[in-house]
């Protein structure tokens, strides 16, 4: 794995917090149903997530260049239901790039889950870029949703929870 091509990835939960590096570019999983939920289990190249896709426990994950991924029909931690990206500039350092995912992620939480972000019994994590990725033009920011107190089987689409 090259330096260059890693990001990091946040989760929020309550006040803890864990942070994990790992590589990640690009987008376009395997989906045959149209909804973009990958339709496979296994590990995929990061470079490969989009929105739609499950992702298998990675609490414990260090640094990657493959992460678990799972139909959402089966347990998991993490959906990612949100990308977007943030403005060109000079690198305005992690915790700028951090609190700024936060509030594309949260401020994306609404229209996906159905309830505010601050009423919800979810939580959100993101991956962002380094600032070596950074540098490479990397802005990409994908937003995950998670229950801290659960795996999933399903989509939190409209959970409402």
């Amino acid at each position: 794995m090259s330096g260059e091509r890693q990001r990091t990835f946040r989760r929020f939960c309550g006040s803890a917090v864990i942070l994990v590096a790992m590589a990640i570019a690009g987008c376009g999983s395997d989906d045959d149903t149209g909804t973009g939920e990958s339709t496979e289990s296994g590990d995929v190249d990061v470079f490969d997530l989009d929105v739609g896709d499950c992702l298998a426990d990675f609490q414990d994950a260090t640094e990657l260049d493959t992460i678990e991924a799972s139909p959402c029909s089966e347990p998991h931690s993490d959906e990612i239901f949100a990308s977007d990206s943030i403005p060109d500039g000079a690198f305005p350092g992690m915790d700028v790039v951090e609190a700024k995912a936060q509030n594309l992620c949260i401020a994306q939480f609404d229209d996906f889950v159905g309830i505010s972000y601050e009423d919800s019994v979810l939580d959100v994590g993101f991956l962002t870029p380094t600032e070596q990725s950074w540098n490479d033009g990397d802005r990409a920011v994908l937003c995950t949703v998670f229950d801290p107190a659960e795996e999933i089987s399903g989509s939190l689409r409209g959970a409402q929870r």
